[in-house]
């Protein structure tokens, strides 16, 4: 009898021990883990020295990566966007990889129309957290619209109203 307390005992012991363990894991994590990025949102000013907002009402900035497989089956929709944006003489449109990759340059071979800009620009300085993502920026650096993620078909009509004004 003696023997099955000692077990149930050092068993206790081991369950609460590595619960502690669990907790501090847990909780280092949570206050120490990778700060998370803040994401753009709209109204705000964004300064980004490798872009020049100040030539057009709408500088659209399109964050990609080339492994990104929402991007890749976003590419229809990025073409419809340079041959509207093409025909406005108001709209820029800007195609920015984080980091400088072969990748990223053969993700855009094959497009037609090309984008007509692309840049480097690490997406911590453009509070970018999720590819695809489009930011709108007017000629005075504010944001006036942020669109995450693939969008929709419904969307994309939205999308391009949103340019209209």
């Amino acid at each position: 009898m003696n023997l099955t307390k000692e077990l149930e005992n050092i068993a206790n012991l081991t369950i609460i021990i590595l619960a502690i363990v669990l907790v501090g894991l847990l909780a280092r994590n949570y206050y120490f883990g990778t700060p998370k990025i803040d994401s753009v949102s709209v109204g705000e000013k964004i300064v980004v020295p490798e872009l020049d907002f100040s030539n057009s009402n709408h500088t659209l900035v399109v964050a990609l990566r080339h492994d990104c497989h929402f991007c890749e089956e976003s590419k229809d929709f990025y073409q419809s966007l340079l041959q509207y944006a093409s025909n406005a003489k108001d709209i820029k449109v800007v195609a920015v990889f984080s980091e400088e990759n072969p990748d990223s340059k053969g993700f855009l071979e094959g497009m037609n129309p090309k984008f007509p800009n692309v840049k480097t620009v690490p997406f911590r300085t453009l509070r970018i957290n999720a590819t695809p993502t489009i930011i709108d920026v007017n000629r005075h650096g504010l944001i006036q619209a942020v669109w995450r993620g693939k969008l929709p078909p419904d969307r994309e009509g939205e999308f391009f109203a949103s340019l209209k004004q």
